[in-house]
């Protein structure tokens, strides 16, 4: 378990802190204080990590820092200081500060960053990298510390650190044996591209090994895929695992022996191991290459494993899938557009939640929901990809899924690491080819035993110098023809690939959206089926005296109605965007039709009261239904005691002039006297009519607007 203390006067974000790390997977014990006078009190040597404000009344964490070094504590604790304040490196280095939060953050940003610190700091492992390499850090100061404590856990003794590319370069030009460089890429990019130009230029990059620490963006993937140099990528955020698979990866065996020689002047254990260097290595040259066991000679081209189109066609296939299995949901004819409304359906469905929480378990409402989600994340993927450079694209969707090219991709890497393996075993013996020389060129006796063994030793050694430059040739030879090879199956498919990429991409995105559209206006549909049977909402809408039926488009008109058009912000200002584009989405055709113009007026305002988009035609008679003056209408709410009114044959008559199908149905809402309800409903019940006049309000004395309301918002 990891015993945490949380120090910072501010109790939100001491709760959003602790909320972050409960997130992760670790078993946590927390303790919160306000000030760095409460830590003081209860700080000992079984605490893992302090996480640090800087700004707090009675104690600071500047002041808690000085305590902690006054009682020898900050050697034994892990600091990470979460603060607006800009801290510097020295500083940090000099109180042995773990890591550094800067403040204001996202919840992204701190998750990561402490999933990293938790990572660090849980590692109980024995660690078996011990390595003696020269490290250079470069990044960011928070993700720089992180990466050079890491490091020297790790057994690496000489961790150089900047966050400046120009100080980066300095370092590696007074410091030539720096073997591996751990690079940010965001210093930022072009800093970053401008480090790599510059170290090429001068020739310093030839015996490095370059890790890039990077985010999974286009922007960073386009970068890498631009500078081959960079052999070794961990994505961020980095955790002590990732860096230890990485640099195992890098150096599989560690030549760490030296050349000795006993009283006798005998090859000692450590002389064999490099005068027979390459007992197991193969003589063959092809065997550096390791072309696959049905090839015959030499390699001249790689085959694809699939064409570009099947390519394409199995990265997509899980979101082709997925409209598959709702192209039954294509059919519905009703949709909104998914971007203008986001935001607001998702902020009326919770706020809903918090006045009824039995919405958030109804099943059919809940599924609703998922659904939309689903299909919001596909959605986002296929667009992210079509931000991607083409060459991003190429690489993820065509060459990941090439089996020789990656392959023969990795081989090529295999005998880069090679070369550089073969070339620090040179090394080692070129210099203590140096050293016998000198020490025969200084002996006094060149007859004696000693003598004559150091000098057979030389020879010995002289004759493996040359067969490693022989194998080092070799084996640079044959990374270069695969590195051909390599870059001419990349170049081949590159444009084909190209073309039906962005047709097949902009394809699936396009039904994707579609189906996106649809299940929007399915879970609003459904949100509002709920909300409109619920007690709570109809007494909150009540209360809050907000007309009109449950829909967003009433929502939000409640919404802002308090706020000035002309004085409002931004984000207000795309909600009354939002708003019109309900109305017009809204935007039905209802005829009202009865003998009076005072009964056709008060129906119309009744409607109208409804919803304003509603576009209210008050009539007095039917016949101006039938002579196309007027639009299709999507409801007719019409008076059964109008005048010489044969309803059957009006609804036969108005569906042969506006060409309407036989088997669809037209909505009507029909106002009868209770006297004559039985006749009417007896002369007219066929299929011509929608649901068998189900859709049908008595007249009493005078209307009643409830029923009104309730049966247009049901029909509509």
């Amino acid at each position: 378990m990891l015993k945490i203390l949380i120090v910072d006067d501010s109790s939100t974000m001491r709760k959003i802190i602790k909320k972050s790390i409960e997130k992760t997977n670790y078993e946590v014990d927390i303790i919160e204080c306000s000030n760095g006078k409460e830590a003081l009190a209860v700080i000992d040597e079984s605490i893992d990590c302090i996480f640090l404000d800087i700004n707090m009344p009675v104690m600071t964490g500047f002041e808690l820092i000085e305590e902690l070094k006054v009682k020898n504590y900050l050697n034994k604790l892990n600091i990470v200081i979460a603060s607006t304040n800009t801290l510097t490196h020295k500083y940090m280095n000099e109180n042995s500060i773990f890591s550094f939060i800067t403040k204001p953050f996202t919840v992204l940003e701190l998750d990561n960053s402490i999933v990293s610190i938790l990572d660090t700091l849980s590692s109980k492992n024995s660690i078996d990298l011990k390595i003696e390499k020269k490290v250079l850090v470069l990044g960011k100061l928070s993700t720089m510390l992180i990466i050079s404590k890491i490091l020297k856990e790790l057994g690496f003794s000489e961790v150089f650190e900047t966050d400046d590319y120009r100080k980066a370069i300095e370092i590696i030009s007074e410091n030539i044996d720096i073997d591996i460089i751990f690079i940010n890429l965001n210093i930022p990019l072009e800093n970053a591209e401008d480090f790599i130009t510059t170290i090429n230029k001068a020739n310093l990059i030839d015996n490095m090994k370059i890790v890039a620490l990077y985010n999974e963006n286009s922007e960073d993937l386009e970068f890498l895929e631009d500078n081959e140099e960079i052999e070794y990528r961990v994505l961020k955020p980095a955790t002590q695992e990732s860096i230890k698979n990485t640099l195992s990866k890098m150096y599989k065996q560690e030549v760490n022996s030296e050349i000795s020689t006993d009283s006798d002047g005998k090859a000692t254990k450590d002389d064999e191991d490099i005068v027979n260097l390459d007992e197991d290595e193969p003589e063959d040259e092809n065997e550096f290459l390791k072309i696959d066991k049905d090839t015959e000679g030499e390699l001249t081209e790689i085959k694809p494993t699939y064409t570009v189109e099947d390519s394409i066609r199995v990265y997509l296939s899980k979101y082709k899938k997925l409209i598959e299995k709702n192209s039954e949901s294509n059919k519905n004819p009703k949709q909104f557009d998914f971007r203008k409304i986001k935001r607001f359906i998702y902020t009326a469905y919770f706020y809903l939640i918090d006045i009824d929480v039995s919405l958030k378990s109804n099943k059919e409402l809940l599924e609703a929901f998922n659904y939309l989600k689903e299909m919001e994340k596909s959605f986002k993927v296929i667009s992210d990809m079509k931000k991607f450079s083409v060459n991003v694209a190429y690489n993820k969707m065509f060459l990941a899924l090439q089996e020789h090219y990656v392959y023969f991709n990795k081989q090529f890497h295999n005998l880069d690491a090679e070369v550089a393996h073969t070339r620090k075993k040179i090394t080692i013996i070129h210099e203590k080819l140096q050293e016998i020389k000198k020490e025969v060129d200084e002996s006094i006796d060149r007859e004696s035993n000693e003598c004559k063994q150091k000098i057979k030793m030389f020879k010995s050694l002289n004759k493996d110098y040359a067969d490693l430059l022989y194998k080092v040739n070799v084996l640079k030879n044959n990374s270069k023809n695969l590195k051909s090879l390599l870059r001419d199956f990349k170049e081949k498919y590159k444009s084909t690939f190209k073309v039906i990429y962005l047709d097949k991409i902009d394809e699936v995105e396009g039904e994707l959206f579609e189906l996106l559209n649809i299940y929007s206006y399915v879970f609003d549909y459904k949100l509002w089926e709920k909300a409109r049977v619920s007690s709570l909402i109809k007494q909150f809408f009540i209360k809050s005296e907000i007309d009109g039926n449950f829909s967003t488009q009433t929502f939000l008109e409640y919404y802002l109605r308090t706020i000035d058009k002309n004085k409002t912000n931004e984000e207000n200002l795309k909600l009354f965007d939002l708003l019109e584009y309900l109305q017009a989405v809204d935007n039905k055709n209802i005829a009202v039709v009865t003998d009076e113009l005072y009964e056709s007026e008060a129906l119309k305002d009744t409607i109208m009261n409804i919803n304003k988009s509603y576009k209210v035609f008050a009539l007095i008679g039917y016949k101006k239904l039938l002579d196309r003056s007027l639009p299709k209408q999507d409801l007719i709410v019409i008076d059964s005691s109008i005048k010489d009114l044969n309803l059957k044959k009006f609804v036969k008559d108005y569906k042969i002039i506006y060409e309407i199908p036989k088997k669809e149905n037209i909505k009507l809402l029909i106002i009868f006297d209770r006297y004559d309800k039985n006749i009417i409903i007896n002369s007219i019940e066929d299929s011509l009519i929608n649901a068998k006049l189900k859709n049908y309000i008595i007249k009493p004395k005078h209307l009643i607007k409830k029923e009104i309301e309730r049966k247009v918002n049901s029909i509509i």
